[in-house]
C-alpha cells in the first residue's frame, strides 16, 4: 500500500507459497487377523504439493520391498491368507520436492492348525515303550493333547497330562488294540489326527538259539539263522540240518530241529504281520544275526501288512530272542 497527502493506493494481492518434500506423519501399526479376513494399513504425511503415495510390500523379513499395484492410496487394504503371515508393509511418499518413507508394518496371520503328520500303528512287547508321532502348523502354534479309545473309536478320552510329540506309554497287554489321536488346537479352531492301533505281543517264548548250543555265543547267523530260513523256504531232513548245525549243539536231530521251529513259529514273526516267511521273517532273522542294524536290517525285509516295520521296532523284538 502506497500513501501520500493526495491518497492511497494499494497493489494486487501475492500468494508465498513454500514448497516441502514430504514428511511422513502417521505410520502404519502391525496388523494382526484371521486368514481370510481384510487387514488394513493406514499411513499420512505432509508436503507441498501434496505428495502421492506408493504402498510397497516384502515377503522375505523386510530385505526387499516391490511396489504393490494400484496401492495408491492412504489407506491399504488385503485379503489375508495364511501365506501372507510375516510379511511386511510400508508406505513411500514423494513429491517434486523429495520422498519420505514410514516405518514398516508387519503382518500376522493367524490361522486354524493342518495336521501335517499322522501317527501310525505301533507294535510292541508287554512292558516296552511304545511311540506315537505326529505334526501340525498353525498360527498360533498349537498346542497338542492325546487321547485314547478302548472302545474300537467309539469314544475318545483327553490322556492326562500327554501334551507332548512324541506321545510315550509303556505298552501293557490290556491295551491291546487300543487307538491313539492327537488333537491340536489354537485360539482359532482345532484338528484332530487320524488314530493309530497299538498292538501289544506277548513276550516271545522261544530264543534264536535253534540248534541249542551250550557256549556263550549260541546265537550264529550260519547256524541258527540258517535253520530258521532253511525251515521257511520248507527243507526238512538232513537238507535242514547239513552244515547248519554248531559244534556244540546240543538239538541236532533234524525232526527236532524242525519240531522246535514249527512250535514257535508265532515267535518268529518277526515284522508282526499275522505270518512267518521265509524272505521277510527268515531274512530279518539271518540279518540281525549277521550284525546288521538300522536301515540294512529292514530294507527289503518288511512284508505287507507289518506292524512293526521300523528298525528300531524290529531290533527291540530280536533282542527279546536273543536274551
Amino acid at each position: 500500500m502506497f500513501t501520500s497527502v493526495a491518497g492511497t493506493a494499494t497493489t494486487t494481492t501475492a500468494t508465498l507459497t513454500v514448497n516441502a518434500p514430504p514428511s511422513v506423519s502417521v505410520n502404519p501399526s502391525n496388523v494382526t487377523m484371521l486368514a481370510g479376513h481384510v487387514a488394513t494399513f493406514s499411513a499420512s504425511a505432509t508436503g507441498y504439493p501434496a505428495p502421492s503415495v506408493q504402498w510397497q510390500s516384502s515377503t522375505d523379513g523386510g530385505l526387499n520391498f516391490a511396489n504393490m499395484p494400484g496401492a495408491t492410496g492412504a489407506t491399504l487394504n488385503v485379503m489375508t491368507n495364511k501365506d501372507m503371515n510375516g510379511n511386511r508393509y510400508r508406505a513411500v511418499f514423494t513429491n517434486a520436492y523429495g520422498q519420505a518413507t514410514s516405518t514398516v508394518a508387519t503382518l500376522t496371520v493367524q490361522f486354524a492348525p493342518t495336521v501335517t503328520a499322522n501317527p501310525s500303528a505301533f507294535s510292541a512287547v508287554a512292558g516296552a515303550a511304545a511311540k506315537f508321532y505326529a505334526a501340525a502348523t498353525g498360527n498360533p502354534a498349537p498346542s497338542v493333547q492325546w487321547q485314547v479309545s478302548t472302545n474300537a473309536g467309539a469314544s475318545y478320552t483327553n490322556l492326562v497330562g500327554s501334551t507332548a510329540v512324541p506321545l510315550v506309554i509303556t505298552s501293557q497287554a490290556s491295551q491291546n488294540g487300543n487307538l491313539y489321536r492327537a488333537v491340536f488346537a489354537n485360539n482359532v479352531d482345532s484338528a484332530t489326527t487320524t488314530a493309530a492301533t497299538l498292538n501289544v505281543a506277548a513276550l516271545p517264548t522261544a530264543t534264536l538259539d535253534i540248534d541249542h548250543s551250550v557256549t556263550a555265543t549260541k546265537y550264529d547267523a550260519l547256524t541258527d539263522g540258517l535253520l530258521v530260513l532253511r525251515a521257511l523256504f520248507g527243507l526238512t531232513g538232513t537238507g535242514l540240518t547239513t552244515n547248519a548245525l554248531g559244534a556244540t549243539a546240543t538239538r541236532t536231530d533234524p525232526a527236532d530241529v524242525k519240531a522246535y521251529i514249527d512250535s514257535n513259529l508265532a515267535s518268529f514273526d518277526i515284522d508282526g504281520n499275522g505270518s512267518v516267511d521265509a524272505l521277510t521273517d527268515g531274512l530279518l532273522i539271518l540279518r540281525y544275526l549277521l550284525g546288521l542294524i538300522d536301515n540294512a536290517l529292514v530294507t527289503g525285509a518288511i512284508g505287507p501288512g507289518a506292524t512293526r516295520g521300523g528298525a528300531a521296532q524290529v531290533q527291540a523284538y530280536l533282542l527279546l530272542l536273543t536274551p
